[in-house]
């Protein structure tokens, strides 16, 4: 075939461009090829066929009296064929569509959620704190306070809730101890009350800078205990959100009941209540006092945080990472997928008032750097026995060509470019 060509592009097995070709003109009766066709009278013609057109002499080479277009069949010849008898093949270009399919899916998501924690933190502000007096270090009050700043900054915490309390300061700490059963006085009051990690950063680091401990402040465990577990309870029953207490402290209890039995029920009754008490101990403390409120406040001993600020960090992170559960939840998502056909295209539709032809389609195929190939046409059955060919996808009405797999493999391996002509009689393939 020869003619007007551009071309259908399979590049890397991607569809780029795709027009009709067309091919070689037909002499006419009265004239010889090569000569402008003339303006002749003759039948209507149909997509993909033509029709006999009448001699005579005209002007435009393009158009013939009751031909239609002349690119689908219309009786005059195209530009460099003779005008008369055959007609001329069309030379006008259509991209054909491709195709595009679509099945059904299932795509697997995992959607990872968090529990709504907080941590109500209970922080010693006695004088050893900054003294290391009578043991423990002088340090302990600054590392906390940098190891709270940072767990506060972790992108980790950010969907947490945190508040923070102190021990009371001297002279008389300001409160009653009570009969040492642990009915004592509430010295739980937030310095900053329970919140978001984004919202109370700022104000915790200023409440730890702005109020360090006094030289002569004593240790009353059993006031901390009792307000940082009754806190949580209270939190935990308002917002709905589990409450975590944390007690801090670098030294045994000098104020009120240092009775650990008394100081283990009172978290052992906050677990009841569905408040898990963990325990850090400081520089100067003492495990033997420690581990067992840990034990019944649910979380089996103390953590030790003597080491410096790493160790603080760690030991919070270590609480954040049991207790904001998160949990994995795989969900199958049906959706529809779409994916472009590389070796098959839409027939388009013919010009309005045109008529498609069948037997007047031929594909050709030209590999990277290669000559071009005529596919021919065969029934779908016969395409493993045929080389270079092609197919419609339903002989009787077809709307689709379809070229044979072995050829299709030739297509995306060589990124050749494929040519669509219409109006020329088809060329068949021949089966092995």
């Amino acid at each position: 075939m020869s003619g007007v060509k551009t071309k259908l592009a399979v590049v890397g097995g991607l569809l780029v461009a795709a027009k009709l070709a067309g091919c070689s003109p037909k002499n006419g009766d009265d004239s010889v090829g090569g000569q402008q066709p003339a303006n002749g009278t003759g039948a209507s013609g149909s997509f993909g066929g033509g029709s006999t057109g009448g001699s005579g002499t005209g002007s435009l080479p393009n158009y013939n009296t009751g031909g239609d277009l002349p690119n689908f069949g219309s009786g005059g010849g195209d530009p460099g064929g003779g005008n008369g008898a055959g007609g001329g093949c069309p030379a006008i270009t259509a991209a054909p569509e491709q195709i595009i399919t679509y099945k059904d899916a299932t795509v697997t998501d995992t959607i990872i959620t968090y529990s709504p924690i907080a941590l109500y933190i209970m922080l010693d502000r006695s004088g050893s704190m900054i003294t290391g007096f009578p043991e423990g270090s002088a340090q302990s009050w600054a590392n906390s306070t940098n190891a709270i700043n940072g767990f506060m900054a972790d992108p980790a915490s950010q969907n947490m809730d945190v508040g923070l309390a102190f021990f009371p300061t001297a002279p008389d700490n300001g409160f009653t101890c009570g009969d040492g059963s642990g009915s004592g006085a509430n010295c739980g009051a937030p310095v900053v009350e329970i919140g978001p990690v984004p919202k109370n950063a700022s104000p915790i680091s200023g409440a730890m800078n702005g109020n360090q401990p006094n030289p002569l402040n004593l240790t009353p465990t059993e006031c901390g205990l009792i307000g940082m577990v009754s806190h949580c309870e209270q939190w935990k029953q308002q917002s709905g959100e589990q409450c975590v207490a944390i007690l801090v402290t670098d030294g045994n209890p000098t104020l009120c009941s240092g009775d650990t039995t008394v100081l283990s029920k009172i978290v052992s009754d906050g677990l009841a209540q569905g408040v898990t008490t963990y325990v850090l101990g400081l520089p100067g403390s003492n495990a033997s006092v420690l581990d067992p409120i840990a034990a019944a406040g649910g979380t089996t001993k103390s953590i030790d945080v003597s080491g410096g600020t790493q160790a603080f960090i760690q030991a919070l992170n270590s609480i954040r990472g049991k207790e904001a559960h998160q949990s994995s939840q795989h969900i199958s998502i049906p959706t529809v997928i779409k994916s472009a056909l590389e070796c098959e295209w839409k027939i388009p539709d013919p010009p309005q008032g045109q008529k498609f032809n069948a037997d007047k389609v031929n594909v050709t195929m030209t590999p990277d750097n290669g000559q071009t190939v005529d596919l021919g046409y065969v029934v779908e059955a016969d395409c493993a026995r045929t080389d270079n060919a092609w197919y419609y996808d339903d002989p009787a009405t077809p709307t689709r060509v379809l070229v044979c797999p072995s050829t299709c493999e030739t297509i995306k391996s060589t990124t050749a470019t494929v040519n669509l002509a219409f109006g020329c009689d088809r060329i068949k393939g021949v089966p092995k």
